[in-house]
This record gives structure tokens, C-alpha cells and sequence, in this order.
């Protein structure tokens, strides 16, 4: 009796194994590795604009980076982001010459040194043209909140434009339901970013 179980079991993994399913098994194998091999193709990093400095070591790639908080990122007299949280951050290059400094998440203290140079701030779906600012910006899941101490930034969207200054309103807050600017006293910015503490000081140090 189990040998005839025994010989019923090994014809039917025989007939499983049938020329036409091996061959269907080898093709979808083929298949994913052909993806797998595009995909990180794609993924390859390409080069930094020249010249970034990642606590004071080259930026070589354009590709994700994660700054523990009080890390700094820094373009010599021309930008400085000091990481207040753990953040994330890109910098890359567009083709009409204007470098990119993506927060994709994290609280940092930014200072855009020299208005020549053509800096924006990418904070998610939101463009942040700076114009010789100092900010306060932060990025979570809950929303966005971009706070001017000095200088000017506009929000450039395809559908909307907020222009931000220290004289005027100089608080954004993007929610996914709703966008509000307005005025805020300099003291109160600790109330709106908590996590950072003694932001005058990073601030007067840059």
C-alpha cells in the first residue's frame, strides 16, 4: 500500500514538471531579472552640482541623504540648511539652471546667503523661490510650515503664488486641506516650531 502511494506521488510531481510549465517558469524568471536590472539602472545616482558640502564633506550624489539633527548642508557664501531634526534632503540641478534643495522631511534652519545665486526649495509638491532669506522650515506628515525671519520667498505652484517677507506675512502653513499665510511676531516662532530650540542662536550663527 505505501508503495503504490509512493509510486502515485512521484508520477504526479513528474507530470507537474511537464516541458511546457518549465519552460513558462525560466521565461518569468528571465523576465524579473531583466526588470530588476532596469530598475536599478534607474536608480544609478547621478553627480551633485559641484561645490556642496555635506558637514564639510563632498556631496557626490543626487540621490537621498539623511542628516542627523544638527547636521549641516552647505554651499560656501551662497547657502547654508542646518538640520534641526533628523532630515532628509536632495540636491539636484534643473535644466534652467536652478539648484533644487528638496526637504523631503525633517525641521531646518536655511539661510539663502547670495541672491544671485538661484536657489529653490522644494518642500513636497511646493516651490520656494528664495530671494536672500533666512527661514524656518518644516516638513511632516501632519503639513508644511515655512516661517521668514529675514529677506523674501515666494511660493511658485502652477496654480497659486503666496509671496512671503519679514515685513509683511511672513508664515505659511500647508495642510493637505487648506494653505494660510499670514503675520506673525518673530518671538512666536518657537510656538510653531518646537523643535527648535534656541533658533535665535542658529540663526545669529549663520
Amino acid at each position: 500500500m505505501a508503495e503504490s502511494m509512493h509510486t502515485r506521488l512521484n508520477r504526479q510531481q513528474t507530470s507537474w514538471v511537464t516541458p511546457a510549465r518549465f519552460a513558462l517558469v525560466m521565461r518569468y524568471i528571465t523576465i524579473s531579472s531583466l526588470l530588476a536590472i532596469c530598475i536599478a539602472c534607474t536608480k544609478k545616482p547621478s553627480a551633485a552640482p559641484s561645490g556642496w558640502l555635506l558637514n564639510n564633506q563632498p556631496l557626490t550624489s543626487t540621490q537621498n541623504a539623511a542628516l542627523p539633527a544638527g547636521s549641516t548642508l552647505h554651499l560656501p557664501e551662497k547657502f547654508t540648511l542646518e538640520a534641526a531634526t533628523d532630515s532628509v534632503i536632495r540636491v539636484t540641478q534643473n535644466k534652467q539652471n536652478d539648484t533644487l534643495i528638496d526637504l523631503l522631511y525633517g525641521t531646518a534652519v536655511i539661510a539663502h546667503h547670495d541672491v544671485k545665486f538661484s536657489a529653490v526649495l522644494q518642500l513636497g509638491a511646493h516651490k520656494i523661490k528664495l530671494a536672500g532669506s533666512r527661514l524656518l522650515v518644516q516638513n511632516r506628515m501632519s503639513g508644511i510650515r515655512i516661517a521668514v525671519v529675514e529677506g523674501a520667498a515666494e511660493q511658485q505652484n502652477k496654480n497659486s503664488g503666496v509671496k512671503l517677507s519679514s515685513s509683511a506675512e511672513n508664515l505659511l502653513e500647508i495642510t493637505a486641506a487648506s494653505q494660510t499665510a499670514k503675520r506673525v511676531p518673530i518671538n512666536d516662532f518657537g510656538r510653531y516650531f518646537p523643535e527648535i530650540s534656541n533658533f535665535r542662536r542658529l540663526l545669529a550663527s549663520r
